[in-house]
């Protein structure tokens, strides 16, 4: 009678550690199996980067013949938020294609409208000596004619009078004049009649030292720091004839 009984007892504990094992085994091939549908979707939505496709193969590595994960700490669970977190990262994060072809974009329109300004205000003329440049702009017509009735017309240009002789000052000055002026007449602010700059009436004086070298010597001071009077104090309509 006690081994009837005792054998009862042996097949029922048997039969509950197979259904243990069994429901354990359903669980980790349920886990198994979310597992490998993400990493397909990922796979197709975005090539996997390195330190993903490791991480996911030291979870499948991890695993014992049972489906347990051998690592302390990991679970299918918490590799699968991992996995999850990781791909959204990615999916948010610009990738250096898009950002290379915006910055290449950028830098198209800015080299376009250039060449367009450029070509449009005829830029190439303000490279020359030639005085009808400067008519380029209508608010310099008026100066323009008055300089053809003036006694310099034949012996003096526009850049002769308003740059400087050497080569340094020379492009120095007509990078800064061209830069405000541009400015200036396009936004329209500026004084009607224009008016020269301090800046360009130092370089004028010495123009007409440079040329007049020989007549104006001696009236030089005789320290380079002392002042004197402009030469267009005097003769105000040698270069702009008045009207």
């Amino acid at each position: 009678m006690n081994r009837l009984i005792l054998g009862r007892c042996v097949d029922r504990a048997n039969s509950a550690t197979s259904k243990v094992a069994l429901t354990r085994d359903a669980t980790v091939h349920r886990h198994s199996a979310r597992l490998d549908c993400r990493r397909a979707r990922h796979s197709r939505s975005q090539k996997a980067t390195p330190a993903h496709d490791s991480r996911d193969q030291r979870v499948l590595a991890g695993r014992n013949a049972n489906g347990l994960d051998i690592f302390s700490g990991m679970s299918a669970t918490g590799s699968n938020a991992e996995i999850d977190t990781a791909a959204s990262t990615r999916r948010t994060r610009p990738r250096p294609t898009v950002l290379v072809t915006i910055a290449a974009g950028m830098v198209g329109v800015a080299v376009g409208l250039g060449i367009f300004t450029f070509g449009y205000g005829n830029g190439a003329s303000y490279l020359s000596n030639d005085p009808t440049a400067c008519t380029n702009c209508h608010v310099m017509q008026a100066h323009y004619d008055s300089w053809l009735r003036s006694s310099h017309a034949r012996s003096a240009g526009c850049n002769d009078c308003h740059l400087a002789h050497d080569f340094v000052g020379k492009w120095l000055t007509k990078a800064d004049n061209g830069l405000f002026h541009s400015i200036a007449f396009t936004t329209g602010d500026f004084h009607e009649p224009i008016q020269i700059k301090p800046r360009n009436r130092r370089v004028t004086q010495k123009a007409c030292l440079a040329c007049h070298e020989d007549l104006v010597n001696h009236m030089r001071p005789v320290n380079a720091d002392q002042d004197m009077l402009w030469c267009v104090h005097c003769h105000s309509d040698v270069g702009h004839a008045r009207r």
